[in-house]
C-alpha cells in the first residue's frame, strides 16, 4: 500500500486509538500509531510522513497553542 504511494514510512497521530485501527496499523511495516498523549519531538523527526486526525489536531493546538 505504502509502495503504492511512493511513501516509506508513516506516524498516524489520533486523539484515541480504536482497537480496528490499532489492530490492522500493527501488519504495516515502518507504520506506528499513537495517541496525542504520547507525541514527542523525537518521534515527529523519526517518520517523514505524519498523519494526524482531526480530533487529534484539535488536542495538540489546545495544549501546545
Amino acid at each position: 500500500v505504502l509502495t503504492d504511494l511512493q511513501i516509506d514510512d508513516a506516524l498516524i497521530v489520533v486523539d484515541q486509538k480504536e482497537n480496528n485501527l490499532d489492530l490492522s496499523t500493527r501488519n504495516i511495516p515502518r507504520v506506528e500509531l499513537i495517541t496525542v498523549d504520547k507525541i514527542n519531538p523525537l518521534i515527529l523527526i523519526k517518520y517523514e510522513n505524519v498523519v494526524i486526525d482531526a480530533e487529534a489536531l484539535k488536542k495538540i493546538e489546545s495544549i501546545y497553542g
